[in-house]
Formats: structure tokens, C-alpha cells, sequence
């Protein structure tokens, strides 16, 4: 897995890109791309993004499954149709109506 921490990969590109435990705590990725047809495209399953700043990223549809999100700030951050499950921590800030219940990032009704 790759170790990232405190990397600055703010706007870059990584449609495709296999971040299966990565180390990403403290990154900053904002304004990034992970935009997936479909959740295995990009994969962040069992990552560590504590603390990362992921604000008006791009994760639409990528696996968030089993990552750490303590302290991560996801305001303006688009979430759309992401998968999750099994997170850990508490993100500082989620985009306007979504919520972190048991684990799972919860859309608005």
C-alpha cells in the first residue's frame, strides 16, 4: 500500500487509481478527481484519510469501504453514489445533509 502522508495532490487526477490501504493522513486532496463508473474503479477500501483535506473533491462512486475518516474534512466534497461501510472515525465536516451513522456515509433524504 502506498504511504502519502501529508502529500499535497490537491487537483490531480486518479480515475482508476487502486488506493486500497494507503496511507493518506493529513494529504491534501482537494479539488482531486476519483470520479468512477463504478465503485471499483478508484477504491480507497481500508485507506487511512485521517485528517485529510478532501473539501469540493470528487469521490462519486468510489469505495470509501473500511477507511479511517477521523478529523477528515469532506465539506463541499461530492459524495454521489459512494460506497461505504465499516468507517472509522469521525470526519470534521460532511457536505450539507449527510450524515455518519454506524459506520456508513448517509446521503440526505
Amino acid at each position: 500500500s502506498a504511504d502519502l502522508v501529508n502529500a499535497d495532490m490537491s487537483g490531480a487526477d486518479f480515475l482508476g487509481t487502486d488506493l486500497t490501504h494507503a496511507n493518506l493522513s493529513g494529504a491534501d486532496l482537494r479539488k482531486a478527481s476519483f470520479i468512477a463508473p463504478t465503485a471499483t474503479d478508484a477504491d480507497f477500501s481500508g485507506a487511512n484519510l485521517a485528517g485529510a483535506l478532501v473539501a469540493g473533491t470528487d469521490f462519486n462512486g468510489v469505495n470509501l469501504s473500511n477507511t479511517d475518516l477521523e478529523g477528515t474534512i469532506l465539506a463541499d466534497a461530492n459524495l454521489t453514489g459512494v460506497v461505504s461501510g465499516g468507517v472509522r472515525g469521525t470526519p470534521t465536516s460532511l457536505p450539507s445533509g449527510w450524515t455518519s451513522v454506524n459506520g456508513a456515509l448517509v446521503p440526505p433524504s
